[in-house]
Protein backbone atom coordinates (compact mmCIF):
# COMPACT_ATOMS: atom_id res chain seq x y z
CA UNK A 1 0.00 0.00 0.00
CA UNK A 2 1.24 3.50 0.03
CA UNK A 3 2.50 5.70 2.75
CA UNK A 4 0.25 6.18 5.75
CA UNK A 5 -1.69 9.39 6.29
CA UNK A 6 0.75 10.53 8.96
CA UNK A 7 3.65 10.57 6.50
CA UNK A 8 1.68 12.68 3.99
CA UNK A 9 -0.22 15.05 6.26
CA UNK A 10 1.94 18.03 7.20
CA UNK A 11 -0.56 20.41 8.72
CA UNK A 12 -4.18 21.07 9.48
CA UNK A 13 -5.56 24.59 9.21
CA UNK A 14 -8.56 25.80 11.17
CA UNK A 15 -10.46 29.03 10.70
CA UNK A 16 -10.19 30.85 14.01
CA UNK A 17 -13.28 33.05 14.34
CA UNK A 18 -16.53 31.21 14.88
CA UNK A 19 -14.76 27.88 14.29
CA UNK A 20 -12.41 27.54 17.23
CA UNK A 21 -13.72 30.50 19.22
CA UNK A 22 -17.03 32.22 19.76
CA UNK A 23 -16.63 35.95 19.10
CA UNK A 24 -20.32 36.71 18.68
CA UNK A 25 -20.82 38.44 22.04
CA UNK A 26 -17.68 40.51 21.53
CA UNK A 27 -18.84 41.69 18.12
CA UNK A 28 -22.32 42.49 19.41
CA UNK A 29 -20.93 44.55 22.30
CA UNK A 30 -18.36 46.32 20.12
CA UNK A 31 -20.98 47.14 17.48
CA UNK A 32 -23.40 48.57 20.06
CA UNK A 33 -20.68 50.85 21.44
CA UNK A 34 -19.58 51.94 17.96
CA UNK A 35 -23.12 52.75 16.92
CA UNK A 36 -23.72 54.78 20.09
CA UNK A 37 -20.50 56.72 19.51
CA UNK A 38 -21.37 57.44 15.89
CA UNK A 39 -24.80 58.68 16.89
CA UNK A 40 -23.15 61.21 19.23
CA UNK A 41 -21.54 62.71 16.11
CA UNK A 42 -24.92 62.56 14.32
CA UNK A 43 -27.34 63.84 17.00
CA UNK A 44 -30.05 64.93 14.56
CA UNK A 45 -30.11 61.70 12.54
CA UNK A 46 -33.05 59.34 12.83
CA UNK A 47 -31.68 56.22 14.61
CA UNK A 48 -33.65 53.85 12.35
CA UNK A 49 -32.30 55.51 9.21
CA UNK A 50 -28.82 55.41 10.73
CA UNK A 51 -29.08 51.69 11.54
CA UNK A 52 -30.35 50.79 8.06
CA UNK A 53 -27.52 52.65 6.35
CA UNK A 54 -24.94 51.43 8.86
CA UNK A 55 -25.88 47.78 8.40
CA UNK A 56 -25.87 48.06 4.60
CA UNK A 57 -22.48 49.76 4.62
CA UNK A 58 -21.01 47.30 7.12
CA UNK A 59 -22.24 44.41 4.98
CA UNK A 60 -20.55 45.91 1.92
CA UNK A 61 -17.27 46.24 3.81
CA UNK A 62 -17.53 42.65 5.05
CA UNK A 63 -18.26 41.35 1.55
CA UNK A 64 -15.20 43.20 0.28
CA UNK A 65 -13.08 41.70 3.12
CA UNK A 66 -12.39 45.21 4.37
CA UNK A 67 -12.12 45.12 8.15
CA UNK A 68 -11.02 48.69 8.90
CA UNK A 69 -13.60 50.07 11.25
CA UNK A 70 -12.14 53.58 10.78
CA UNK A 71 -12.91 53.42 7.06
CA UNK A 72 -16.37 51.98 7.72
CA UNK A 73 -17.18 54.74 10.17
CA UNK A 74 -15.78 57.47 7.90
CA UNK A 75 -18.01 56.17 5.12
CA UNK A 76 -21.07 56.13 7.36
CA UNK A 77 -20.42 59.62 8.72
CA UNK A 78 -19.90 60.96 5.19
CA UNK A 79 -23.47 59.92 4.34
CA UNK A 80 -24.55 62.83 6.53
CA UNK A 81 -21.62 65.10 5.60
CA UNK A 82 -20.13 64.55 9.04
CA UNK A 83 -16.69 63.50 10.16
CA UNK A 84 -14.70 62.65 13.25
CA UNK A 85 -11.01 63.23 13.86
CA UNK A 86 -8.72 60.44 12.70
CA UNK A 87 -7.32 60.04 16.22
CA UNK A 88 -10.83 59.65 17.63
CA UNK A 89 -11.73 56.99 15.08
CA UNK A 90 -8.45 55.16 15.68
CA UNK A 91 -9.14 55.11 19.43
CA UNK A 92 -12.65 53.82 18.82
CA UNK A 93 -11.27 51.11 16.55
CA UNK A 94 -8.75 50.03 19.17
CA UNK A 95 -11.55 49.83 21.75
CA UNK A 96 -13.69 47.90 19.25
CA UNK A 97 -11.11 45.15 18.66
CA UNK A 98 -10.17 44.99 22.36
CA UNK A 99 -13.84 44.41 23.20
CA UNK A 100 -14.06 41.64 20.60
CA UNK A 101 -10.87 40.04 21.91
CA UNK A 102 -11.86 40.32 25.58
CA UNK A 103 -15.27 38.71 25.02
CA UNK A 104 -14.02 35.96 22.68
CA UNK A 105 -14.06 32.51 24.24
CA UNK A 106 -13.04 29.11 22.87
CA UNK A 107 -15.86 26.74 22.11
CA UNK A 108 -16.05 23.92 24.69
CA UNK A 109 -14.73 21.31 22.24
CA UNK A 110 -11.83 23.41 20.91
CA UNK A 111 -9.16 22.13 23.29
CA UNK A 112 -10.21 18.53 22.70
CA UNK A 113 -10.16 18.96 18.92
CA UNK A 114 -6.74 20.58 18.97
Amino acid sequence: MGAGLSSVLRSVVFDFGQTLVDSSEGFRAAERTAQQRLLTVLPDVDPQDFMARYRTTRSGFKNASSFSRCELWRTVLAMWNAEAAAAVLKGWEQDYWETVMTLTQPFPETVTVL
